[in-house]
């Protein structure tokens, strides 16, 4: 996150063209990670992944079916 170096941000799936995604947020570097639950199901792979240098809780992100921003 820009501004705060012990904030990662990580993008999953099951597969490339998979069926599921997941986001996950660490605010101690890397040493434990937490779920983020955007508020919509993921039903597709993460592709791409943005924090708002003026709000780095929010993040954008990418996927086959559009795009969606999200508050952690």
């Amino acid at each position: 996150a820009p501004g705060d170096p012990e904030t990662l941000y990580l993008a999953a799936a099951n597969d490339f063209d998979g069926d599921r995604g997941a986001l996950f947020v660490s605010r101690d570097d890397g040493a434990s990670w937490t779920r983020a639950e955007p508020g919509v199901l993921l039903k597709t792979p993460i592709f791409g992944l943005a924090v708002d240098p003026a709000n780095p809780d929010n993040v954008f992100y990418s996927s086959k079916i559009g795009q969606v921003c999200c508050s952690w």
